[in-house]
């Protein structure tokens, strides 16, 4: 019995020899008598050259069209020990990557990460392609925006007197609900706009967030009675011009060098002690994992976390207190941080170590050698830690051969002596390499 009615009408007609099996398109093209395109001819022609010991790049074919001449230029750079042009070797121009704006703390975060995404992102203004029609859930960017929002909007009715200050108990049921109040406000500002994903899962993201934060009001409470603190700011910003023309002063860190960078930001809370301290806080939703290494004496985990230095010479700077004074400046952590404080007191012990840090950094992004540090080849679902070394989500094992080899330049060797903290996927609302260039935290 034949498979199908039209064999038969193959062999009757001798037909069925005709047929050919090609191992691949290659190879097809390859052994090709005559190719059908211009196209397909000069590919031939290059892998025939090669298959006969030839170097493609020499090639006539190659020499005449600029686009092959550059392509191949770029692939054996790329395939070199030494970091080019190709690579992220910039520094043949001249141009100052950081300009003269004030700076912000993350940005600087952002090329310890990654020096090759730090271009692409800060200096060419290439961002990630986003997909919010297929947005299941509300994304940790956007968690960490309301969150924020929420406390920003909390504390500023404190502050306005809408809602009387904490007692001698610390928070009661009546800021509670407020707190709750703002939260809903902004919640619903969001979902106004479609980023809280699907209804079936915002339900219970929504729930839980309302839980965490009566969770960290808890906890809050107990710290300001401790300290004996009152709220005194809000988003405090710094490095800005007002609507109406006012400058509120940088904060400026020096660089050893009888320079200085000026940053620019938000502070989230202000409080003062009633011993007279300030206090600095950054909340974050994100896990507490790649912060641990802040300590008295390495302010800024060896480079990687630049915030607490930043925020407390800010609040020096737009605060009445005198430049040299201590400031407690921590990292205030919710629900997935376990509700955790990690933080330093930023004095003249340890300014040095956070002035070289900075300094480092900005002494590796004016070198104008931007090499890409992405993550070692390994399995993953569909999180992507660096869109900008791994574009296409198909993983960074050709990246990370090429980084192997560009470490034989002794320029490389010399750039990365700076301690390099690589997230993972459990931190992905606080990952510097995803956030836009200046964002929220």
């Amino acid at each position: 019995r034949q498979v199908s009615r039209w064999v038969a009408e193959l062999e009757a007609a001798s037909l069925t020899d005709a047929r050919r099996a090609v191992a691949s398109f290659a190879a097809g093209l390859a052994e090709a008598p005559f190719p059908a395109t211009a196209t397909q001819h000069r590919v031939r022609a290059l892998v025939n050259a090669r298959a006969r010991g030839e170097d493609p790049a020499a090639h006539p074919l190659v020499a005449g069209l600029p686009a092959l001449r550059l392509g191949a230029a770029m692939v054996a750079a790329r395939g070199s020990a030494a970091l080019t042009e190709y690579d992220g070797d910039l520094s043949a121009m001249d141009f100052d990557p950081l300009g003269d704006r004030p700076a912000s703390p993350t940005r600087l975060e952002a090329w310890v990460a990654c020096p090759h995404a730090w271009f692409l992102q800060h200096v060419l203004g290439v961002e990630p392609v986003e997909q919010p029609d297929e947005q299941l859930q509300i994304t940790p960017r956007d968690r960490g925006t309301l969150v924020h929002d929420a406390l920003d909007l909390f504390h500023r009715e404190v502050l306005a007197g809408h809602v009387p200050p904490p007692g001698p108990t610390g928070w009661g049921p009546e800021h509670e609900a407020a707190l709750l109040d703002a939260f809903e406000t902004e919640a619903a500002a969001l979902a106004h706009l479609g980023l809280v994903g699907r209804r079936a899962f915002w339900h219970s993201e929504r729930t839980r967030q309302r839980r965490e934060l009566q969770d960290w009001m808890a906890h809050d409470s107990e710290l300001l009675v401790q300290r004996g603190a009152t709220v005194v700011a809000s988003e405090l910003r710094f490095g800005f011009t007002t609507p109406d023309g006012q400058e509120v002063p940088a904060a400026t860190i020096d660089l050893g060098d009888g320079t200085a960078l000026r940053f620019r930001g938000s502070i989230d809370r202000v409080d003062r002690c009633a011993d007279g301290r300030l206090v600095v806080t950054d909340h974050k939703t994100g896990s507490d994992s790649h912060y641990r290494d802040i300590t008295e004496v390495d302010p800024t985990a060896g480079g990687s976390r630049l915030q607490l230095v930043v925020y407390a010479a800010a609040a020096r700077a737009v605060t009445d207190v005198g430049p040299d004074t201590p400031v407690l400046a921590e990292y205030s952590f919710l629900g997935r941080g376990g509700f955790k404080r990690i933080g330093v007191t930023m004095d003249a012990s340890n300014q040095p170590a956070a002035q070289a840090a900075v300094a480092g950094i900005v002494h590796g992004i004016r070198s104008r050698l931007f090499v890409a540090l992405p993550e070692k080849a390994q399995y993953q679902l569909s999180w992507v830690r660096c869109p900008w070394c791994d574009p296409d989500g198909l993983g960074t094992a050709e990246r990370w051969q090429e980084f192997e080899r560009k470490q034989a330049d002794p320029r490389v060797a010399a750039l990365l002596g700076l301690d390099v903290d690589e997230p993972d996927a459990t931190d992905a609302a606080d990952a510097p390499p995803v956030a836009p260039a200046e964002g929220p935290r």
